[in-house]
């Protein structure tokens, strides 16, 4: 099972533009450095969680291990680290934290994102806002979101007052 959730994570995060830097078995990060992550990392986590629920279902574990998301949109320092094996990834600040905090925080099978996503997103994105999150600093708290779904867009009408059919069958 860990080979198929690795192998999820790395290509979700592939299709999107994100590189996956940390795999654990039951946590992973995907990191995303360019200017639309907010909405490609959202797009991937959707993509993982259906990939993630297909996963457990053919292993029939589904009611024993659900996924659950933090997504933050902060400044990060990556850096490639040779090994004599291949290259790691190395990630180190305040989006990682923040990340992790987020993630422990969600509910099994939920999505939280800091207010810098919502804020890219809300477009395309409905969420539910949460209590914040107190951090470590005094009375610096988070601002947190709940991933609801995508909104539902209702397609634009168009006026044709302007067009006129001339013709012997119009009445």
């Amino acid at each position: 099972i860990l080979k198929d959730l690795y192998d999820l994570a790395y290509t979700t995060g592939q299709l999107h533009n994100g590189r996956l830097t940390d795999f654990s078995g039951d946590s992973c990060m995907i990191v995303f450095e360019e200017e639309k992550s907010s909405e490609r990392s959202i797009e991937s986590v959707m993509e993982f969680n259906a990939g993630f629920d297909e996963v457990a279902g053919e292993w029939n574990i589904k009611d024993k291990i659900h996924s659950r998301a933090g997504i933050v949109n902060e400044l990060a320092f990556i850096e490639e680290i040779p090994t004599k094996d291949n290259i790691r990834l190395g990630i180190l600040g305040k989006a990682v934290d923040l990340a992790n905090r987020l993630c422990s925080f969600a509910a099994m099978g939920k999505v939280l994102v800091n207010k810098t996503v919502r804020d890219h997103t809300v477009n395309n994105w409905q969420y539910n806002k949460m209590e914040p999150l107190h951090l470590s600093a005094p009375r610096e708290t988070l601002e947190i979101f709940e991933l609801v779904g995508r909104k539902i867009k209702k397609p634009e009408l168009r006026d044709f007052s302007h067009r006129k059919i001339g013709s012997v069958l119009v009445g």
